[in-house]
């Protein structure tokens, strides 16, 4: 805007001024002319304009001021410069006055002002880190930031920048030396939030996160930054991690089948473990009831096992179940499901294969009662009279028999140095023919494998004739005729002799 420039006689009269000034006065034309500051001002101002022009007059000095005041029912400021106008005989013979409003520039400057304490009194009250940084220096830190770094507020504010900057980690000092240059640059490839680590005086290694914008101070960049300080955070975050690595680990790793199953029965996760459990992958069995279907031939067991099941997953208890199934590569095996609550939708199911221990569990129940039987035995031979013992062995071949599962059983009789043998009792399962009749006389040359065994007083197992070896041909040949497919001898030695 144009300066509003007048000119006052000696005796306080205006004399002249220009239109800006016009316009300030809201007067017209020449009617300004010889006009008193009374006459132009309300009272208290014009009482304020003499005493400043008398005082110039007097001293024969310019003098310059900036004063606030109501006029035309409005706030104004005025920046004045008072200048005495001099003839040539040095005589004071008028006053120049150049008067400049500066309103608009003075309360921008105490919204600054107001803002500046604004800011300085929420900042200093924050519990976010806060700093400005211009140029090679900080030029504001609030206390939340020193005491998150350890470092004094003055400080903060004396040492170079580069001494600060020693403080961030050496994983992450370049990073973040390099986006604050491009920050001060106000370059767009810089980025405004990323976290980084600082290690403290006390050695303690802290975790930040900095948000930052560039701002204008005195007309050049600064950086205004904002820090969280997330050390528990990530603290948290990495401990989370390591249980996920430690669970992802022992679900991929652990022998033990895992499997996440939903409320609704659908298998959600199926770990390698309850592949090599099952022999079936995830895609090929997406559900309970897929599985219950795969691995079960009878109906029967199906649905039993599948209804148990699916009551297990529903329960807000854990549970176990125990039951044998059938392996993709047909083999039937043995298995334990725990079946443990994990939230409102899912289930944990763990699975061990447990036919190894089912095969110990069922010999050594079979040697018990094997022993059991053999016991009973004897202790009908001990009361039994003499005419009863051809009885009592058949009866011990039948109780033995089908206590083994077995489909015959007898005894036979050496003689003759063992070239020959006769069967002297028999027991056959109900439905195959006895063969006693035919199995006199009979001449062991033929039996070289078995006899040769016998005689070391081994004990003689084939569980499949098709696996015998070359050397027991005539074996083989014998046996298949008789369609028997497998076979046990077992010498029943008497003061050392068979």
């Amino acid at each position: 805007l144009e300066d509003s420039v007048f000119i006052i006689n000696t005796d306080l009269e205006l004399i002249y001024c220009n239109n800006a000034a016009k316009h300030f006065l809201n007067i017209k034309d020449d009617l300004y002319i010889g006009k008193k500051q009374t006459e132009l001002f309300p009272e208290e101002i014009a009482q304020r304009n003499i005493t400043g022009l008398k005082l110039a007059i007097e001293s024969g000095q310019r003098y310059s001021s900036q004063k606030k005041f109501f006029f035309h029912n409005k706030e104004t400021w005025l920046d004045n410069n008072i200048i005495p106008l001099v003839d040539k005989d040095k005589k004071i013979y008028a006053i120049l006055g150049i008067c400049r409003d500066i309103t608009q520039s003075k309360l921008s400057q105490l919204d600054i002002s107001k803002s500046e304490r604004t800011f300085r009194l929420i900042a200093e009250q924050s519990l976010l880190g806060i700093t400005i940084l211009h140029g090679d220096k900080i030029i504001y830190a609030n206390k939340a930031f020193a005491n998150m770094i350890e470092i004094n507020e003055n400080d903060l504010l004396q040492q170079p920048l580069q001494d600060i900057l020693n403080i961030i980690h050496p994983d992450d000092k370049e990073f973040v030396i390099k986006q604050n240059e491009l920050k001060l640059k106000g370059a767009k490839e810089s980025i405004p939030n990323y976290s980084f680590r600082i290690i403290t005086n006390s050695k303690e290694i802290k975790w930040l996160e900095l948000y930052s914008k560039t701002i204008t101070y005195n007309s050049q960049p600064a950086v205004l930054a904002s820090f969280y300080d997330i050390t528990t955070r990530k603290n948290t975050e990495d401990a989370l991690l390591y249980e996920q690595n430690i669970i992802s680990s022992i679900f991929f790793n652990s022998y033990q089948g895992i499997a996440l199953v939903g409320k609704n029965a659908s298998i959600k996760l199926f770990s390698p473990g309850m592949t090599r459990l099952f022999g079936f992958n995830h895609s090929e069995i997406p559900s309970i009831q897929q599985l219950t279907e795969k691995i079960f031939q009878d109906p029967e067991d199906k649905n039993k096992i599948l209804e148990l099941l699916l009551k297990d997953i529903q329960s807000e208890k854990i549970t176990q179940r125990t039951f044998k199934f059938t392996h993709k590569n047909k083999q039937k095996k043995w298995c334990k499901l725990n079946i443990t609550p994990m939230n409102e939708e899912n289930v944990v199911i763990n699975g061990q294969d447990i036919t190894n221990e089912k095969m110990y569990e069922e010999a050594l129940l079979f040697r018990i009662n094997f022993e059991k039987l053999i016991c009973n035995i004897s202790n009908d031979f001990i009361n039994m009279d003499a005419k009863e013992i051809d009885e009592g062995i058949n009866n011990a071949l039948k109780q033995i028999g089908e206590f083994v599962g077995i489909d015959r059983s007898s005894i036979y009789k050496w003689r003759n140095e063992a070239t020959k043998a006769d069967m002297l009792y028999e027991w056959v399962r109900e439905g195959f023919p006895s063969v006693k009749n035919k199995m006199q006389n009979v001449d062991l040359n033929q039996f070289k494998y078995f006899m040769e065994k016998l005689k070391n007083y081994e004990n003689v197992y084939v569980n499949n004739i098709e696996n015998l070896p070359e050397q027991a041909g005539n074996e083989k040949a014998l046996l298949s005729r008789v369609s028997i497919q497998s076979i046990a001898f077992i010498p029943m030695i008497y003061h050392g002799r068979i």
